[in-house]
């Protein structure tokens, strides 16, 4: 899934969910370079969804991919 992160003092970043550790509860977003963005917990995950600080912009990896 792709999402635009929204950092006041960068701008938007696009970036994408590519891993979920079950075991620590860890989501990791990386950017277009591969370089991680974010790393949260499901409560904060929920708690940027809810503020916009993230926002999902597409539900396949074709945009992501193709860039």
């Amino acid at each position: 899934m792709v999402f635009d992160w929204i950092e006041p003092n960068q701008g938007v970043i696009r970036c994408r969910l590519a891993a979920v550790i079950k075991q620590t509860n860890s989501y990791i977003f990386i950017n277009r370079n591969g370089m991680k963005v974010a790393q949260m917990n499901l409560d904060e995950l929920i708690n940027a969804i809810n503020t916009q600080e993230i926002e999902p912009i597409e539900q396949n990896n074709a945009v992501f991919d193709s860039a």
